[in-house]
């Protein structure tokens, strides 16, 4: 796949790996694509957590599929993550086509198409935001499903969609901008007129008009 090119093995992965944002820093120690050929696309991939948020593993082996989605088994360390295998029975599990079996059902979770808990979450704008924006503008961004960097983190460049200290989400202006006009292309053409150099900023999206999809 295009983005295995950007890392290698043993390196900090960046937080902008697979298209998306990844939300906490990840090592990668191994990594099989699928025959580019096949009509079941994906890869396979040991990841290690060297701050692994509270009550997350250090290394788990990720599988993603695009028929079955995602599957992640977790280990207490990467050697027992590089040492779990791959076989033609845990393919079968993963398909559903086997129950999970017994020393793996503490360990491994079937998400299907849910993100794993490492991939910052997309929220969908549910509500009017208040703010400074016009109220056309503001109106538009709502049923927007935006993919996120995470939650705001102190200071930043840019411009909020919303009330401030309220746990907002950051979004990377250039791809709101780009989201919105498939929306709304006068509203978009409408903020960059008011905020020119935003597609170089970020958002601030407040959690009180989003819901995590």
């Amino acid at each position: 796949m295009e983005t295995s090119k950007l890392f290698h093995a043993g390196e900090l992965m960046p937080h902008g790996s697979y298209g998306e944002y990844i939300a906490t820093d990840v090592i990668r120690h191994g990594y099989w694509g699928s025959d580019p050929d096949a009509d079941d696309q994906g890869y396979y991939e040991v990841l290690e957590f060297p701050n692994p948020p509270e009550g997350k593993p250090k290394a788990v082996s990720h599988f993603f599929s695009t028929v079955t989605g995602h599957a992640l088994v977790a280990s207490e360390s990467v050697v027992a993550a590089v040492g779990f295998v791959l076989s033609s029975h845990i393919l079968a599990v993963i398909r559903k086509e086997r129950p999970i079996p017994g020393y793996l059902k503490e360990r491994m979770e079937l998400l299907g198409k849910k993100r794993p808990w490492f991939f910052c979450p997309y929220v969908r704008v549910t509500r009017i935001p208040p703010g400074i924006t016009p109220w056309e503008v503001r109106r538009a961004w709502v049923g927007i499903v935006l993919p996120t960097m995470g939650r705001e983190t102190g200071e930043f460049r840019g411009l909020r969609i919303g009330a401030q200290n309220c746990g907002g989400y950051r979004v990377a202006g250039g791809k709101a901008l780009a989201l919105l006009r498939e929306y709304n292309k006068i509203a978009a053409e409408r903020l960059e007129e008011n905020f020119p150099n935003l597609g170089e900023a970020e958002l601030i999206f407040s959690a009180e008009v989003c819901e995590e999809v």
